[in-house]
């Protein structure tokens, strides 16, 4: 059995860390419905939660350095469309 070193346990938790809080990368897209094109872009690691992403109220994008508008708290919106 290895022995115990405190200081690489340590670089792998900060490791672990720093990679949780890095954003993921999203490939520019077209969309199918509108035609509408989107830039590629980082977004947050999805975990559940709302108050923790770059637009949501409090926050500030680490890229474009943009403050969140987003209320956390409010009601969600259904994605889907009333069309048949």
């Amino acid at each position: 059995m290895l022995p115990f070193r405190p200081g690489v346990s340590l670089a792998l938790l900060l490791l672990a860390a720093t990679a949780e809080a890095r954003g993921v990368p999203v490939h520019g897209h077209t969309n199918k419905r509108s035609g509408s094109y989107t830039s590629p872009h980082q977004r947050t690691p999805p975990n559940g939660s709302r108050s923790d992403n770059y637009g949501a109220k409090g926050n500030v994008n680490p890229q474009t350095g943009k403050r969140g508008t987003k209320d956390p708290f409010a009601p969600r919106r259904s994605r889907r469309s009333s069309a048949p």
